[in-house]
């Protein structure tokens, strides 16, 4: 009987416009966001390559100008300065960055660290889109596994039971040995296959077109926390199919749940987080910068005089070498130290919302599938996090490795500059968490799988 009745859901599938429809809007997000998401990722190596080949120019002539310099040649008085030795930073897409895109833009992924920086100008990349878009994102497969998929889900299933109830054809189909369970399971089962099956074909096109052995391992956590996080919403769908009687009463409560789970829990929480643990204004820290850049400036004399004290060096200043070099090196060394207290701050705020975060996020099953898949793809917060606290950890490495030259008025040696180390990513790991959420995510859908069967046993009594 139950093969019986997954051969009429497929034949019903086929035949219905709307529901075929639904399947093909589906195929087109998840292709369209798969094929953006290949584009970014080219489009954002090129980027970067661009500006590794502009600051490698740049490092080339910065290097052939102070050998000539320590060769006894005559140079141009702002020729290879400490200040303009640059490094660049950046921060490659991640394994299945493509993946999970959509908020790129929000986010800088590259800077030039050298002397003329400090901790409040590192990062001034702000995209030219527009705040709405900011604000949400571009479509990517991420989102089209978080939001969209939910809501064909439950588009497609949720009258499992209530279309059969209100045409009169759920009593002959007892009579003929369907139970109820059957009826739903075959409706479900049809339609979470046909919406699985379009997004692991969509990320696996995606994740093949690329030859990368980290990829293909991430694509396969990937796909598991997919697998998880689909079963949960056919559990979902399954219970909303067997708790109402009509399909008014069904549509509203499924769309009721898919609002609630995945605008109004999630929103809720990240405005809970932001209003218990506020982050500290950000006028603040560029005020306070200007402050220190004004006041070092003003005595610049004062402050070279207790630097060269605390960094004693015999080499003579160079005659040629303009004093504004120094002044600015000092103006950034005070703007670190006063606006260390708001970063720090910053970084507190930042670290004890995600604590909330992660507490509340127990409780919100997609909460939970964004971390996984955001993790595993190797984006998000976090990462960006650690790639700018590791930025400006190699600015203090290389201002400490200037400044004695800086502030002495003098250049450095080839050999002391090519001693400055340059900025090196390492990718951090798939997140140790996400076989935790994973197993998160499987025993929510047992839960609300469970209610499901006690409501069958309930129909099995009064089907009717």
């Amino acid at each position: 009987m139950f093969r019986a009745l997954i051969a009429r859901e497929v034949r019903r599938l086929a035949r219905s416009p709307m529901r075929a429809g639904l399947l093909v809007v589906l195929v087109a997000a998840s292709g369209w966001a798969v094929a953006s998401g290949l584009a970014w990722r080219e489009a954002k190596l090129a980027e970067q390559a661009l500006m590794h080949g502009e600051l490698g120019e740049n490092r080339n002539e910065w290097f052939e100008a102070l050998g000539r310099a320590e060769a006894g040649k005559s140079i141009l008085p702002f020729a290879a300065q400490p200040m303009a030795l640059g490094f660049a930073a950046v921060l490659p897409p991640g394994p299945l960055g493509d993946f999970a895109f959509g908020r790129d833009a929000l986010h800088p992924h590259y800077t030039n660290v050298q002397g003329w920086q400090n901790a409040a100008s590192l990062f001034k990349r702000y995209e030219v889109d527009g705040p709405t878009t900011l604000a949400t994102g571009w479509l990517d497969l991420n989102f089209v596994v978080i939001v969209l998929m939910p809501l064909i889900l439950v588009l497609l299933g949720f009258d499992a039971l209530s279309r059969e109830r209100e045409n009169g054809r759920l009593p002959l189909m007892l009579v003929q040995g369907a139970r109820p369970g059957a009826i739903v399971g075959a409706r479900l089962l049809v339609v979470g296959v046909a919406v699985w099956a379009i997004l692991a074909v969509a990320a696996a096109v995606g994740a093949l077109r690329i030859d990368a052995l980290e990829r293909l391992a991430r694509f396969g956590i990937w796909l598991v926390a997919m697998t998880a996080y689909c079963a949960f919403w056919v559990a979902i769908v399954a219970l909303v199919a067997v708790s109402f009687r009509r399909q008014a009463n069904a549509a509203l409560g499924a769309l009721g749940a898919w609002i609630a789970l995945v605008v109004v829990v999630p929103s809720g929480a990240q405005f809970l987080a932001a209003a218990v643990y506020p982050p500290p204004s950000r006028v603040e820290m560029l005020t306070r910068a200007r402050i220190a850049e004004s006041a070092a400036r003003r005595n610049v004399e004062q402050r070279a005089e207790v630097y060269m004290a605390e960094h004693p060096s015999d080499d003579a200043p160079a005659k040629d070498v303009p004093g504004f070099y120094r002044a600015a090196y000092l103006a950034n060394l005070d703007i670190n130290a006063r606006t260390a207290e708001v970063l720090e701050a910053f970084h507190e705020s930042r670290t004890s919302q995600r604590s909330l975060a992660d507490a509340v996020q127990v409780l919100s099953p997609v909460m939970v599938a964004y971390d996984v898949l955001t993790g595993v793809a190797g984006s998000g917060f976090p990462r960006v996090v650690a790639f700018q606290e590791r930025v400006r950890q190699h600015l203090h490495t290389v201002l400490d490795a200037i400044g004695p030259a800086t502030v002495g008025r003098r250049r450095l040696t080839v050999e002391q500059a090519r001693a400055i180390p340059a900025f090196v990513h390492r990718e951090p790991p798939v997140p140790r968490a996400a076989w935790l959420w994973i197993a998160l995510l499987i025993t929510w859908t047992a839960v609300v799988a469970m209610f499901v069967a006690r409501r069958l046993a309930w129909l099995r009594r009064a089907p009717l």
